[in-house]
């Protein structure tokens, strides 16, 4: 496959065109579903650690006390 060649010919000129292989797909779909799977593991966390943290915040009164709730 090395060999292989492909020119796309429009209004005169010639332009290369890439020659994608099999292999080559299925590689990157592979890598799009461990990104993928990636990310969603990743938003997963964020989403848990937002919600263990609903309801506590922080304060600072004008007198210059501070605490949590």
């Amino acid at each position: 496959m090395a060999q292989v060649e492909a020119t796309q010919h429009v209004a005169g000129s010639d332009y290369g065109m890439q020659v994608v292989m099999d292999e080559m797909l299925v590689q990157e779909e592979k890598n799009r579903q461990v990104a993928a799977a990636v990310f969603t593991g990743l938003g997963a966390a964020g989403n848990t650690y937002s919600a263990s943290q609903a309801g506590y915040g922080h304060y600072t009164t004008p007198s210059g006390r501070t605490g949590t709730f």
